[in-house]
């Protein structure tokens, strides 16, 4: 039963870790002043992001509170795999969301470029060292000013921006997806807890009614 509930505990706490990294990085990354993950990263996916976390912390508390209960209890460890299947599925969505992003990069960053203040495209402009999206001579969207003061035959910013997008979304949405191995580890884990407390209660009936003799 030590192994089992140790085996369990291992997968709650990374539970807890994963809640607590979610959540701050979904509030530092909604205040940075860092342009290019504003660009790559919404506030959509930050408030979805936080709300991963905030479920987390939920399945948390009610995982401390079914694991808690005398061994003929099992309900609350039934309900708490009920609240991981709910977690897994919030995962999933997100990070299924955030990975069909990458599919249209070019095309959803510069429509995210294009919209952007002048102020924002001048640092990506003077960051990456690039005019406009993707042509040098594009009107519409080049601030002209920093390395584009002048132009003169620069390259649009559409494959470094791009390039740095891909990675950035690529690192977010399989850190997501990693999640799904500690919920699953939990579910599983509670399973055999769950199954574990089932055979020590039956024979701890079955010893009951033997007059407490044990067997044989």
């Amino acid at each position: 039963m030590k192994k089992v509930v140790a085996f369990w505990a291992f997968f709650d706490v990374c539970l807890l870790a994963a809640s607590i990294i979610t959540i701050i990085f979904s509030i530092l990354w909604r205040m940075s002043d860092d342009v290019l993950r504003h660009l790559f990263i919404t506030n959509a996916y930050l408030t979805a992001g936080l709300a991963i976390g905030v479920m987390f912390v939920v399945t948390f508390i009610v995982s401390v509170g079914a694991i808690v209960q005398p061994n003929h209890v099992t309900l609350p460890l039934a309900i708490l795999n009920w609240f991981i299947l709910a977690d897994m599925t919030a995962v999933v969505t997100v990070g299924t969301m955030i990975w069909w992003k990458t599919l249209e990069e070019r095309k959803n960053f510069g429509e995210a470029f294009n919209n952007s203040l002048p102020a924002v495209r001048l640092d990506i402009q003077n960051q990456f060292s690039c005019c406009g999206w993707y042509f040098s001579n594009e009107t519409g969207n080049i601030v002209n000013d920093g390395f584009c003061a002048v132009i003169k035959n620069q390259t649009g910013c559409v494959n470094s921006v791009s390039s740095a997008g891909d990675t950035t979304l690529n690192d977010v949405f399989t850190s997501i997806y990693g999640f799904v191995a500690v919920l699953m580890g939990l579910f599983i884990g509670t399973l055999c807890v769950i199954k574990t407390r089932s055979e020590i209660e039956r024979f701890r009936k079955i010893d009951a009614k033997r007059g407490g003799r044990g067997f044989v």
